[in-house]
């Protein structure tokens, strides 16, 4: 019912329509029709006047929540194309944290090589890292080690060329919106024979 009000435009002007017109155009009964519009009255999800219906800015809210679910759903298989490019080793440093490396295993199903795959995206693949922020990510909580405190991390798990690995993205980096890291069980550019500025195809949401 509210995917039939939200295509009739019912989010951004009240829809003149009976609960027999309803019923007609979504394949149900009038009282079905009508009883359903109750419930949703009741929740707070449309507005009823006569026979113009509203959505909320509630019911509105829950459709847009509906939509970014089903976007997260087709989207769990992303794809991403980058190129090696040379870190300066603080991947190395972070991974061989222990807080970091009990977690991933832990959440990943992996203990960490340590050091990180960085890959550079062309503009057109570095779109695609704020489609990623929108999936749902495995959160790696930030941990206090001696005076230090370290940031969490969002990670995704993927494919590189096939070999299962793990998108990091640390809450607090230096790197530009134009560079992914990756983590792995393996020292990633040996297990794939490949070097800077060879290209990578990732394949978000495999299990390593």
């Amino acid at each position: 019912m509210l995917v039939f009000l939200l295509r009739s435009g019912a989010h951004r002007e009240p829809l003149r329509m009976t609960t027999t017109e309803i019923g007609a155009m979504t394949g149900m009964s009038q009282q079905n029709a009508s009883r359903r519009l109750r419930a949703l009255e009741k929740e707070g999800s449309v507005e009823r006047k006569g026979s113009l219906i509203k959505l909320t800015e509630g019911g509105a809210a829950e459709m847009k929540g509906l939509m970014a679910s089903l976007q997260n759903a087709f989207e769990a298989r992303l794809e991403i194309r980058g190129r090696i490019a040379d870190g300066l080793g603080d991947g190395r440093f972070y991974l061989s944290r222990h807080g970091y490396k009990r977690q991933m295993k832990e959440k990943l199903g992996f203990e960490p090589y340590a050091g990180t795959l960085n890959l550079k995206l062309e503009r057109s693949e570095a779109e695609k890292r704020r489609r990623l922020l929108q999936l749902e990510p495995i959160v790696i909580e930030g941990f206090r080690e001696g005076e230090r405190t370290f940031g969490d991390l969002f990670a995704f798990l993927a494919e590189a060329d096939g070999v299962g690995c793990a998108i990091v993205v640390p809450l607090r980096t230096h790197h530009g919106h134009d560079v992914m890291e990756l983590a792995a069980p393996v020292n990633l550019r040996k297990r794939l024979g490949k070097g800077t500025g060879d290209e990578i195809l990732l394949k978000v949401g495999q299990v390593p």
